[in-house]
């Protein structure tokens, strides 16, 4: 890849970033602000995304767990995933990871 090409396509990946965690934020406002990023327009509802299935769970040597899964979503829409974990006992859901 053309080191322009290699420059430009690690900048969308680091925009798309931003824009994901400014949406996960409750000031969202100030993330792209910090970031020096025009916030953008609202974006539009999409559809639901599609129902995961054959999901795996498996256990590394040093205690991490991997999930994998497999979904046919609505072409078009962004779908990200958040991942909650509910310690035994407590009532809250606590978001580990998203995908």
């Amino acid at each position: 890849m053309p080191p322009i090409a290699a420059l430009r396509a690690a900048m969308a990946g680091c925009i798309r970033g931003i824009v994901t965690y400014a949406g996960a934020q409750a000031n969202p406002t100030a993330v792209f602000a910090a970031a020096r990023l025009a916030p953008g327009a609202s974006p539009s509802p999409s559809r639901a995304p599609g129902t995961p299935m054959n999901i795996n769970a498996t256990l590394d040597t040093e205690g991490n767990i991997t999930l994998r899964w497999k979904c046919a979503n609505p072409p078009g829409g962004n779908v990200v995933y958040s991942v909650l974990r509910r310690d035994e006992g407590t009532g809250a859901f606590v978001q580990i990871g998203r995908a």
